[in-house]
């Protein structure tokens, strides 16, 4: 069955209340009204739903139109028409008011009610200004299972290009072994506070771009885009001012509050007061951080928004994440258990042998294991982000 597409036209309907429309569309897609604007006042065209029956997509664009939001529908993954020349293939046949037909652009100076989106290929890449989805402003609750599926997507999105991640993750290594060893070498001649900065600070904001550099890495992959182990490095190249801002934030946040946690045990005398002011006042830091990279990264967000959305759909979420952590230490979990179990009777036993080799296999298991979640850590990142804040 031919399945369509349906766009924003990037404008409101003539007549239309340009406030209304904003605020239905903040509504309905969990949007800023500032974004919002954005999309219905800039005249590009933007993805809003992909695959749709035509019944269903005739409905969406009735929905739209009855909000005063020009959209239309066109055959899914239809190719963008010649700059310079009307599009010559058959249009499906889809009802809908004439208002809504968009505008084919200022090269035909025509309407073309079925035009594919076209890029602006003089302007940045910025993944929440593409005409594959809207990144909403704030993320939505999902399923519990989605934890599961996370780590099953991202493991299979990873298997298919192995190599680009495994050499992603050995330049890495390599990265932080040549910062390690500079440190090193720099350190008699650095001041202490310098030498802490530089031994500390920097690998810890350097991980945090390479990081970046991976989700866009996972996002390109998402796209059918091409990309390789070098792309890791497209943190430094695409937005490296507001993640390493992301990670001086964090930073800060982190010493601001062990320095509280250390005043306050150092006032008190009780050490567990100060492990637990520590733990209770990193935790939000922990749940809005894990996120940051990959909506300032991949949606655009700034640091600031990033923290506070992610933050809020950390917590709107918090099922399907617990579930996710679940699955991730239930392996390790069930083999430790396993080897409290088996090991005493094998010593018992004095089955030396048995034993050497049941702590070999665990030991195995356990670093296969391990490996395998360090491979796919930033694709289920992504992933979980993506499906929280991404409106296909």
């Amino acid at each position: 069955m031919q399945t369509l597409d349906v766009f924003l036209a990037g404008r409101v309907l003539p007549g239309a209340d340009t406030r209304k429309a904003v605020a239905a569309l903040a509504k309905m897609a969990g949007l800023e009204p500032d974004r919002a604007r954005a999309l219905l006042c800039s005249g590009r065209q933007r993805l809003v739903r992909r695959g749709l029956s035509p019944e269903a997509a005739q409905a969406l664009v009735d929905k739209f139109a009855a909000l005063g939001i020009a959209a239309f529908a066109q055959a899914h993954g239809a190719g963008a028409p010649p700059a310079q020349s009307a599009p010559q293939a058959a249009a499906p046949s889809v009802r809908r008011p004439e208002p809504i037909q968009p505008d084919s652009g200022p090269e035909t100076g025509a309407f073309n009610p079925y035009a594919a989106p076209r890029a602006d290929l003089h302007s940045a890449r910025r993944r929440d200004e593409d005409s594959r989805g809207i990144w909403r402003d704030t993320g939505r609750s999902v399923p519990a299972g989605h934890g599961i599926r996370w780590f099953k997507d991202a493991w299979h999105l990873v298997s298919r290009r192995p190599g680009a991640w495994i050499g992603a993750w050995l330049l890495l290594i390599v990265s932080m072994l040549i910062l390690g060893t500079a440190a090193s070498l720099a350190g008699g001649d650095l001041p202490p506070v310098v030498y802490i900065w530089v031994a500390n600070a920097i690998p810890y904001l350097f991980a945090l771009v390479f990081t970046g550099g991976m989700v866009l890495m996972a996002d390109r992959q998402m796209a059918g885009e091409a990309f390789g182990a070098m792309d890791a490095f497209a943190g430094f190249r695409e937005c490296p001012g507001r993640l390493l801002l992301l990670g001086v934030l964090l930073l800060v946040v982190s010493i601001a509050v062990t320095a509280l946690a250390d005043f306050v045990g150092q006032i008190t005398g009780q050490v567990w007061l100060e492990a637990l002011l520590s733990t209770l006042l990193l935790m939000p830091l922990s749940l809005a951080g894990w996120s940051a990279p990959v909506l300032v990264a991949v949606a655009g967000f700034s640091p600031t928004q990033a923290l506070a959305r992610g933050l809020q759909a950390t917590l709107r979420n918090l099922f399907a994440i617990l579930l996710n952590g679940l699955v991730l230490c239930g392996i390790p979990a069930l083999v430790g258990i396993a080897a409290a179990i088996l090991v005493p009777q094998a010593a018992a036993g004095g089955s030396i042998t048995i034993l050497v080799v049941f702590m070999l296999i665990v030991g195995f298991l356990l670093g296969l294991f391990c490996l395998r979640l360090l491979l796919i850590g930033p694709a289920m990142i992504y992933l979980a982000v993506r499906d929280m804040f991404y409106e296909e």
